[in-house]
């Protein structure tokens, strides 16, 4: 007789926020699961807030089935403070070929040391009418950089980090709208960090919100621009578009209303 595969515990647990960087995630069922090759990083899905979604390959993580027992070891430790998200899909089987019980969670890695007493770094980072900023690796170095959100018509701005906290224009204008926030995650499932931005509507037609693509350097004709300006982007960002080649995909033209585009200003990693 058929019994639901189910997930009797998890390691980070749930919710956490002391999880050590170097934690291995495991997720123990009630039966033994199969070792033939239903457990991969499609099925068994481990994403980075600040790093993307952790895929094997090309990176050299480990996914290991012992019993009722699945392991993911990733190859590099998580950054301090960083959300990670785990889905263990329904594709995962038994060892009777059965499906289990799909779940989702998520938990923070610890962040440790520091004092809460903060200095000026001396840098002054563009000057625009910022409403939101986002902090993750946006070009895999290591290092945590910077999406900021503009509104009353400047460019959004990519701010690179040479991992020592000092940040330089990424080189790219994106978009010329009243930004409100923006989000960062893996949209298209390719590893990398794309971005969401929320538009408030208030100009006639509106302002769809849009969606930017991470994607490989390349030259272009914002990059051209870029370099003629004396700044050498380390990454670019595409707008995404629908189906149809020439329409910019538009993400509600609804009025947005948050505190950021009441004049608020909020940073996130």
């Amino acid at each position: 007789m058929f019994s639901a595969v189910v997930i009797t515990g998890v390691n980070a647990i749930a919710n956490s926020h002391t999880a050590p960087v170097g934690t291995d995630i495991t997720t123990i069922y009630d039966q033994n699961i199969d070792t033939g090759g239903s457990v991969k990083d499609t099925t068994f899905v481990v994403h980075a807030m600040q790093t993307g979604q952790i895929v094997n390959p090309p990176h050299d993580n480990t996914i290991g089935v012992v019993g009722d027992t699945i392991t993911f070891n990733p190859d590099n430790d998580f950054k301090p403070g960083e959300t990670i998200h785990v889905i263990a899909t329904d594709g995962i089987r038994n060892t009777l070929a059965e499906a289990s019980v799909k779940r989702v969670w998520e938990f923070r890695a610890e962040a440790s040391g520091g004092t809460g007493l903060f200095g000026n770094s001396g840098q002054g980072l563009g000057n625009h009418s910022s409403r939101d900023a986002a902090l993750s690796d946006l070009d895999s170095d290591g290092d945590l950089d910077a999406f900021v959100a503009n509104a009353g018509g400047s460019p959004n701005r990519v701010w690179m980090n040479d991992g020592s906290s000092n940040f330089t224009d990424g080189g790219q204008d994106l978009g010329d709208h009243f930004s409100c926030d923006v989000a960062l995650g893996d949209l298209d499932g390719d590893g990398d960090l794309d971005a969401f931005v929320t538009n408030r509507n208030f100009f006639p037609g509106g302002q769809a919100n849009h969606v930017w693509l991470n994607q490989e350097l390349r030259r272009s004709p914002k990059s051209s621009s870029a370099a003629a300006a004396g700044r050498s982007p380390s990454l670019i960002f595409l707008r995404a578009t629908t189906r149809a080649p020439t329409a910019i995909q538009s993400l509600s033209a609804a009025r947005f209303n948050s505190a950021r585009c009441r004049g608020r200003t909020s940073i996130r990693s």
